[in-house]
């Protein structure tokens, strides 16, 4: 029984000895069908990935060390950096097959980045913090587990004067069915503000805002913009494409 503890363990030590000096570029091209992975350099324990692209756009670099057993496997896992013009995170990631999965993971981005329209036909603006447990999406079927939290000024940002004390909104996301769901919520001395930014497999987006004015000027600002009146709450619905102006 010792004799053979000692083979399997030299025969363990040979193949991750071997698998160890995998260029990093033979292991993640399955993910160049997904986004142009630009330069990869390095191997699988000491990797990077620069000039990352999104439909054809710049997104940033990333440090990558991928993990031994997971390889074995078949599928990629390893602790990743990512730093791009505007976007930092990091965190444990994974692909196998058309699933990304994210884990442990927390980043900032700037929201301008992303092509998304505010309640009042501007570019929305500000920063999201997020932190993620957990989320697993699909390319083919989308949201498929979502535990995440995030925060962001940006509605403070839109509403202006109106909240020139500035406020916080943050919310926990989850999958409805195939779709990744993030409510928001936050009140300042001018108003309260509740938000659902939901976004489908193909970009698509869909946002709901509902404000609880506080002054009365903001009531006629509101009504100015489109919003619909229920019950003191004025609420209004914004769609479109997640851009990739990353």
């Amino acid at each position: 029984m010792r004799t053979l503890f000692i083979i399997v363990t030299v025969i363990i030590v040979f193949i991750a000895g071997v698998v160890s000096q995998l260029p990093l570029a033979f292991v993640v091209a399955p993910l160049g069908q997904v986004v142009d992975l630009g330069e990869v350099r390095g191997t699988i324990w000491d990797g990077e990935i620069r000039d990352i692209r999104v439909n054809g756009q710049p997104v940033g670099d990333a440090a990558v060390k991928l993990k031994f057993l997971p390889l074995l496997q078949g599928r990629g896992e390893g602790e990743l950096s990512f730093s791009g013009s505007g976007l930092e995170g990091s965190g444990t990631a994974s692909f196998d097959g058309d699933l990304i999965v994210l884990e442990d993971a927390a980043g900032q981005a700037d929201l301008a980045r992303f092509g998304l329209v505010d309640a009042f036909d501007q570019t929305l603006r500000g920063t999201v913090d997020a932190e993620i447990e957990r989320l697993a999406f699909s390319l083919e079927e989308g949201c498929r587990e979502a535990r995440l939290t995030a925060e962001t000024d940006a509605l403070s940002r839109s509403l202006g004067v109106y909240a020139d004390r500035g406020f916080l909104m943050a919310g926990t996301g989850y999958c409805d069915g195939d779709v990744l769901v993030l409510p928001l919520e936050g009140e300042g001395d001018e108003a309260a503000l509740r938000a659902e930014l939901r976004l489908d497999k193909r970009g698509r987006y869909l946002s709901r805002l509902a404000v609880e004015p506080k002054v009365e000027e903001l009531e006629f600002v509101l009504r100015g913009y489109g919003f619909e009146e229920r019950d003191g709450v004025f609420v209004i619905e914004r769609g479109g494409l997640l851009e990739a102006n990353l």
